[in-house]
């Protein structure tokens, strides 16, 4: 149904569709040169299977029109009218771990431009627990995740506007340091060239479409057991590894005195407001082989680093300081990255450990 016909009206052909009765359930696929949020069709939104943006895309209509025929929309239909699952008796049904999200609270976000594939993921996700964000192309998650911060998004491969891949570019060089989300590649590949382009845009993981629900638990649940481990920047999963020496701080503390506490709040205020600036201006530096800013700027963050007590992001910016020189631009990039994870962790870590202070 093309809502840009001015011929058409759309609220009146979809009341008339749906009264007759072996076409109540028909699928009907949106299409309009407008973005999503732009066309005025809230009345009937929720009667449409899909929304395709003009002009229209071959892989985009083919691949919507595939899972509408098989019928995977149909996610709370009855096991007969789903070809996936229409042989299967309950028995052999994947368990659901219903208790994921109260085990491995996360603030979601779902990057995936057809609504088929939205309904999928988000029920899906339902099942487990989760409430998800929608974006429907790469600008809007970009928009997404630096208006606020996720702790995961998956991330369609094919979308209009941006894809997959460039929007994970983005979003590592253009959101703080601080807000930064574990990424999953949803593609329909899976061939290892993918997956390897996947984690060479700076996706963390990835699954393979048409997804499914053990696919998403297996995924989740192995990010958790990596957290657990090796803590990565899970905005709502408290961390305890030791990337803050306390001690460091408690000297601090009680060479101030009664003032203690309030000095290393604004201490920790500061160098969170100061830290993710200068950890862009290192990125440029390694965009623009900029070797003189870049080893001046890990000069710069040492000190008040270690003085907070991140003893080990201190010791990478030194590291950084050292080589900037000698080593290949890849090899320094490598540090920056790896001074970039151990930032969330120490952010992670301030926030277990002062909240109260970080509220405030």
């Amino acid at each position: 149904m093309d809502l840009d016909n001015p011929q058409i009206n759309c609220l009146d052909l979809t009341n008339k569709i749906r009264a007759i009765p072996k076409y109540q359930d028909l699928p009907l696929v949106m299409l309009s040169a407008k973005s999503k949020q732009s066309v005025e069709v809230k009345q009937i939104a929720s009667e449409f299977t899909a929304f395709l943006h003009k002009p229209l895309r071959h892989y985009q209509l083919h691949k919507t029109l595939l899972q509408i025929v098989r019928g995977q929309w149909l996610i709370d239909a009855p096991q007969a009218i789903i070809p996936s699952y229409s042989r299967l008796s309950k028995s052999h049904l994947p368990a659901i771990d219903d208790q994921l999200s109260e085990n491995l609270p996360l603030k979601i976000l779902l990057a995936e431009d057809v609504l088929v594939n939205q309904k999928i993921a988000l029920k899906m996700l339902q099942k487990l627990g989760y409430r998800a964000d929608v974006a429907n192309d790469g600008l809007e998650a970009l928009e997404a995740v630096q208006r606020q911060t996720y702790d995961v998004v998956f991330m369609d491969v094919q979308m209009p506007e941006m894809d997959g891949w460039e929007t994970t570019r983005r979003i590592r060089q253009e959101v703080a340091a601080s807000s930064q989300p574990w990424i999953i590649a949803m593609t329909a590949h899976a061939r290892p060239e993918d997956r390897q382009q996947c984690l060479a845009a700076g996706m963390d993981d990835y699954i393979t479409k048409p997804i499914n629900l053990e696919e998403i638990t297996a995924v989740l649940k192995k990010l958790g057991a990596q957290a657990a481990s090796q803590p990565q920047p899970l905005a709502s999963v408290p961390q305890t590894a030791s990337a803050i020496d306390e001690s460091i701080l408690q000297q601090l503390r009680d060479m101030m005195g009664d003032d203690g506490d309030r000095m290393i709040a604004e201490l920790i205020e500061l160098y969170l407001e100061d830290t993710p600036k200068m950890i862009e201006t290192m990125q440029d530096a390694i965009a623009k082989a900029d070797i003189t800013q870049l080893k001046k700027t890990a000069h710069a963050l040492r000190s008040p680093t270690v003085s907070i007590g991140a003893v080990n992001l201190g010791k990478l910016c030194e590291t950084l300081e050292d080589i900037a020189a000698t080593q290949s631009i890849d090899e320094v990039s490598t540090v920056v990255n790896e001074l970039n994870n151990e930032y969330h962790n120490v952010v992670i870590t301030l926030q277990h450990l002062y909240p109260r202070k970080m509220a405030n």
